[in-house]
């Protein structure tokens, strides 16, 4: 069956119209796999997800590589009474009903385990659905892919999500692997007690604000259930792979777009788990999310911005500022995406390693072409040169060069630097690489202040 409510989730990935959920591993993996399953609109001021809820492109996907282990658990829709040596009878959620077909494990028993490991009295989900999930084939939006963050390979699709915490979505492809099953449904569980406990008071919240903000939420959220579906596998099954190393691999494998759709859930899991000894801990972590994708990917090295000022000087031709999309943050995990598109991912983390801030801000023509420019400030000069030329090295290897540091093909690309710690990046058709340009700051102002003048 398919449902509306999947709707909503399908578009998490990109653009944050929510839902969380779980897609590392189920996506297929060759070529080059690609993510979850949808299409955010063009605003481009939340990141792209990916799995659970979350994500985006194209063919029928299969259960990634990975020792799947049918287990020898009973099938059941839930409603049996299963005895756990520790817990006892699963009481206090009351029995979760399963609908649209049957799965392999207890799904009360496995939220009685879940909560136990949180430590926390809320009530688990009353529905586990199966359902249908069909794989995504729509674009992410065209910002993300003049950085080289597109769909590439087959289709992927989300194993499971959660869109509210009444009901856990199951992707009935899944259904067979029990082992797997069993931990999807604890990372799953992981959210419904995240829906409860207000860490996701409202569908989306977690998308709202800069791109590089959002990520980093995101992380956070998708790292704890994942470092709690890790516990709960160690705990409980150790059949099979782990989730944290299948994730690793669903990262370390895929490109474009759901590589950076993945990097939430192995870095937010590195993140969480290196912030926490325990489930019943989590709401240390969660009382102090950090603003930044940096803060993620450094664990302890805090999330304080350089300070990195940007102005416009718009001129009388036909480029203007634009509120769709509006100025943001992309953050270091993006860069470091967007260069791992075309480089080696070492040297594409190393090259982003050392980013300050960001600012990108968006023009359009009266025709509705988009040109952006994205301001990057660095913790000293020497990152700064190192993302430069990790940057040249990227463009050409997309598109031809037609003079020192510009670059034309789908899209035209320039590099500048206006100041020794500041490289500036400017995307988009020929005519707005043309009539813009970028400069450091005057005399009188702030070595933080760049403008960027059009026309």
């Amino acid at each position: 069956m398919r449902t509306p409510a999947l709707l909503l989730t399908l578009c998490v990935v990109l653009a944050g119209c929510g839902g969380v959920g779980y897609q590392p591993e189920y996506a297929e993996p060759s070529p080059s796999p690609t993510v979850g399953t949808t299409t955010p609109p063009d605003s481009s001021t939340a990141t792209p997800q990916t799995p659970t809820a979350t994500s985006t492109p194209m063919a029928t996907p299969t259960p990634s590589p990975r020792t799947a282990t049918t287990t020898t658990a009973p099938t059941t829709n839930g409603s049996e009474d299963v005895l756990d040596p520790v817990l006892g009878p699963p009481e206090r959620t009351g029995r979760i009903e399963v609908r649209g077909g049957s799965l392999p494990v207890n799904t009360t028993l496995v939220y009685e385990r879940t909560a136990a490991l949180l430590e926390t009295e809320s009530p688990g989900p009353r529905v586990v659905q199966i359902l249908e999930v069909p794989a995504g084939t729509s674009d992410p939006p065209e910002f993300y892919r003049m950085f080289g963050l597109t769909r590439t390979g087959g289709n992927g699709t989300v194993a499971a999500f959660v869109s509210d915490p009444s009901t856990v979505y199951v992707n009935e492809r899944v259904t067979g692997d029990a082992v797997y099953v069993e931990h999807v449904l604890a990372h799953e569980y992981v959210h419904v007690v995240q829906f409860r406990e207000r860490v996701v008071s409202t569908l989306g919240l977690v998308f709202g604000g800069s791109i590089d903000e959002s990520a980093a939420e995101r992380a956070v959220v998708e790292g704890a259930a994942t470092y709690v579906q890790e516990r709960y596998w160690r705990t409980y099954q150790t059949e099979g792979r782990s989730p944290a190393a299948g994730v690793a691999a669903s990262h370390r494998n895929a490109t474009g777009l759901s590589r950076y759709a993945f990097a939430p859930y192995r870095f937010g899991y590195a993140y969480v788990n290196a912030s926490v000894d325990s489930p019943a801990r989590l709401n240390r972590v969660y009382r102090s999310m950090p603003r930044t994708t940096e803060a993620v990917l450094h664990p302890g090295r805090g999330d304080a911005l350089v300070s990195l000022d940007v102005r416009v000087a718009d001129g009388p031709g036909e480029w203007n500022r634009t509120l769709a999309p509006p100025r943001t943050r992309v953050g270091e995990l993006f860069l470091r995406s967007s260069l791992a598109s075309e480089l080696d991912q070492t040297r594409a983390a190393r090259a982003a390693d050392g980013w300050g801030n960001d600012t990108r801000i968006s023009f359009a023509d009266p025709s509705g072409a988009r040109g952006h420019a994205l301001v990057t400030r660095w913790d000293d000069a020497e990152n700064a040169t190192a993302f430069a030329e990790a940057f040249r090295a990227w463009a050409g290897a997309r598109v031809e060069r037609v003079e020192p540091d510009r670059w034309r093909g789908e899209w035209t690309y320039a590099l500048d630097r206006p100041t020794p710690r500041t490289v500036v990046v400017r995307v988009g058709p020929a005519g707005f690489v043309d009539a813009s340009t970028s400069v450091g700051p005057a005399p009188d102002e702030s070595n933080a202040t760049v403008t960027v003048r059009v026309d």
